[in-house]
């Protein structure tokens, strides 16, 4: 069965038409697996990392790969974010005009200079509803996309790793445990993921508020870098205050922890608490640390609301300090067009500068995951001589024998400095039953896996 976007027709694929059918159904019933369509052949993680393995085993560079799997694609992306931040910009330019015919109407004009004023505002209107068409259709798409790109960037990086870690020999994998190589596996993709969406806001953001500047520059003259100033200093302080939100959090939920623990341990023991009737002992212990909680609940809240309270009323204090200088100081008449346009272009440059202090730490984790990852896939592998497969020319003396598992005074070790098992000779044919004991440490294990080769060979041969 082909899946719907392959055969979904252009005007479909513009609209994202072909997912109707699933989110009607999704609203008449509860999906379940087979109500979903399988994934494309082409974001399937084998298929998708096929070309991103061989250039990153060529050039072992992720960046490089990266650009030569994704970099077309990001192109467009980036250049549908484009037209639609464009898009969003003519807003504030549609408004100044129309804000000004209306105010000129409302002196002393004739019927045709009306009728050509009002005309002007309907082209104007349509313009700006054409605007926000493409603005929709552009962003969709590049929102899609870029999720699609992203997550097959990490399905290549996570195959990339699995295949690296069946790989690992045994000094590698005394130097990188099982627990750091999840952590990379689970945290340091989800960096490479989160950088992944946001990797166009690294120079839209830049663009966007230059833009603005500008524009806001051409409306109120330098007056605008008072409302800039502001926002800039209010994000800055909202900014140490969510980093003590964050410490409050954390000891919120210690505190929270241990009243939990409290709670737990009384309903284990709930028979001996009983028993001994030790009900208001423990009652107030759990009321102490309930206490301690609310007091730390209290404080991250209060922090919380301080921050709520800075990003709303950030409008207000903008428009204050802008429309002051305005008046006060450069001493110019305020009309409701300069007003509504400056609140329009305020709006538009607060999110981006908002962004910045999501995004830089995002692209910093990101590029720290991107330089374990390198160095994990840069690490030593198993010698793949070191077990003779059956098709191997030289393993046609055991097929002959059937034989199907052989060491011939084999020497092994888990670096190249030591060696742990010696003068180990071992052949098992098929059909034969063998078992292997001893006394813990003797080496059971060790003989395990030099069969899997997982062991360093000094000497002798191996088939299996």
């Amino acid at each position: 069965m082909p899946h719907p976007q392959d055969v979904a027709g252009w005007w479909s694929r513009v609209l994202l038409a072909w997912v109707k059918p699933l989110m009607a159904l999704g609203q008449n019933k509860q999906l379940d697996a087979t109500d979903v369509w399988p994934l494309r052949w082409e974001l399937q993680a084998k298929q998708a990392s096929l070309r991103f393995e061989s250039v990153f085993e060529t050039t072992q560079s992720m960046y490089a790969a990266s650009v030569a799997c994704f970099g077309r694609r990001m192109v467009l992306t980036g250049a549908a974010f484009l037209a639609s931040m464009l898009c969003n910009l003519l807003g504030p330019v549609v408004l100044r005009k129309v804000v000004s015919s209306i105010s000129a109407m409302g002196t002393d004009v004739d019927g045709d200079d009306e009728t050509l004023v009002l005309r002007g505002i309907f082209v104007w209107l349509g313009t700006l509803f054409t605007a926000q068409v493409l603005q929709a259709l552009a962003d969709n798409y590049a929102r899609f996309y870029s999720e699609v790109i992203a997550i097959q960037l990490v399905a290549s990086v996570k195959t990339l790793m699995f295949r690296k870690m069946l790989r690992l020999n045994a000094e590698a994998r005394r130097d990188k445990s099982t627990g750091e190589i999840t952590n990379m596996y689970t945290s340091d993709s989800d960096s490479i993921l989160g950088a992944a969406f946001l990797v166009h806001q690294v120079w839209l953001i830049p663009l966007q508020i230059a833009i603005v500047s500008y524009m806001l520059y051409d409306v109120l003259g330098v007056a605008a870098f008072a409302g800039v100033g502001i926002i800039v200093v209010m994000l800055y302080v909202n900014h140490i205050i969510s980093r003590y939100m964050f410490a409050c959090q954390r000891v919120y939920r210690r505190s929270k922890d241990v009243r939990m623990k409290k709670v737990t341990e009384v309903f284990k023991a709930v028979g001996i608490v009983k028993f001994n009737a030790w009900e208001d002992r423990f009652l107030e212990q759990i009321r102490e640390a309930r206490v301690v909680e609310m007091k730390d609940l209290f404080r991250r809240r209060l922090l919380a609301c301080l921050s709520v309270v800075m990003l709303w009323g950030m409008p207000v204090f903008i428009s204050v300090a802008s429309f002051g200088v305005y008046t006060g100081v450069l001493h110019r008449e305020l009309t409701p067009a300069i007003v509504f346009t400056s609140i329009a272009l305020f709006q538009l440059i607060q999110g981006p500068l908002r962004q910045i202090t999501n995004i830089l730490p995002m692209l910093i984790q990101s590029k720290v995951a991107l330089e374990r990852i390198a160095a994990f896939l840069e690490m030593s592998e198993l010698d793949a001589d070191t077990v003779v497969p059956v098709d191997h020319p030289s393993g046609d003396k055991y097929v002959v024998k059937k034989v199907i598992v052989a060491i011939e005074k084999g020497e092994f070790g888990w670096d190249h400095e030591t060696s742990l098992l010696k003068n180990v000779s071992l052949e098992v044919k098929a059909g034969e039953f063998l078992v292997l004991h001893g006394t813990v440490g003797c080496g059971k294990s060790s003989l395990c896996s030099a069969l899997l080769g997982e062991m360093v060979k000094h000497d002798g041969s191996v088939y299996v």
